[in-house]
């Protein structure tokens, strides 16, 4: 029974990686060709294909590791090979964390206006640290698959989540004071183009913000895990959420969701023109 369910939901995790691989390989695509003709990335569009390109890598590889783990193909896979990929799948879920955690930074600096030098400075010269803050993540990433000490592997682990919090909370407590003080003012928030941006921002951001704690949640208790049901529901919860947000993101950033329609129309009129012909 239990190898029927492991079937099951190994079928399941290569359809959501294959969803997640789609929608990641077009921000992908679309971002490398507005590099070759534009010669330069925004900060935005940069997070978002180093992400992507991650994304794409740990679902496969975490693909890969649970079906070996389960012995689908063959039983003559070595313990440092099952070990390798285990290190691979935790190194590409840093990454997924820390490029993830630099985007909910970026959307912080972009919408949150909080007077104060170090904030300022941050977001004069974000988009410039940025290749060293990413360069930075992947060799704390590093670190932790290197380290055999858990607790050195916790605190290495613990900074994405908490800046992810820390900008999360910047958010929602400027929100708050915009409102408290266009009420003041009575005037009508919703209608203000910096109310729009902040709404816009938060519930983006409140999506990811839910979306990533179970994720996190999800990927620690399936390395403690103690029964293989539990394996079955953690990895599903690990395969869905790179792809469901990766979709979202889509659906969110304005230049990618106009070129999906763009694409969309275009295919449809070749098709149309296909059945029109004689």
């Amino acid at each position: 029974m239990d190898s029927e369910v492991a079937a099951v939901c190994l079928s399941i995790m290569i359809v959501l990686a294959a969803i997640g691989s789609l929608a990641n390989g077009f921000v992908v695509i679309v971002n490398i060709r507005d590099l070759v003709s534009q010669g330069s990335l925004s900060s935005c569009d940069s997070i978002l294909t180093f992400l992507a390109i991650s994304r794409i890598l740990f679902q496969w590889f975490i693909v890969s590791f649970y079906s070996i783990m389960k012995d689908f193909y063959t039983q003559s896979f070595s313990l440092w090979f099952c070990r390798f990929l285990l290190e691979v799948v935790c190194f590409l879920h840093n990454m997924c964390l820390w490029f993830a955690t630099w985007l909910s930074v970026l959307y912080c600096v972009r919408v949150v206006s909080i007077s104060g030098r170090i904030f300022s400075t941050m977001r004069r010269h974000f988009d410039d640290w940025l290749p060293m803050l990413m360069a930075g993540s992947v060799v704390i990433s590093s670190l932790v698959i290197n380290n055999k000490s858990q607790t050195i592997n916790f605190i290495l682990g613990c900074p994405p989540i908490l800046i992810f919090c820390l900008t999360f909370g910047l958010v929602v407590v400027t929100l708050w004071r915009h409102t408290r003080r266009m009420k003041r003012q009575s005037q009508s928030g919703f209608r203000e183009p910096s109310m729009i941006a902040h709404y816009g921002a938060l519930q983006t951001m409140a999506t990811f913000f839910m979306s990533f704690v179970i994720y996190v949640i999800c990927f620690n208790l399936y390395l403690l895990r103690e029964s293989p049901q539990e394996c079955h529901v953690y990895v599903l919860i690990l395969a869905a959420y790179p792809s469901a947000h990766s979709v979202f993101l889509v659906i969110g950033n304005s230049k990618l969701k106009q070129t999906s329609i763009e694409v969309l129309k275009k295919n449809t009129e070749q098709q149309r023109n296909v059945s029109e012909m004689p």
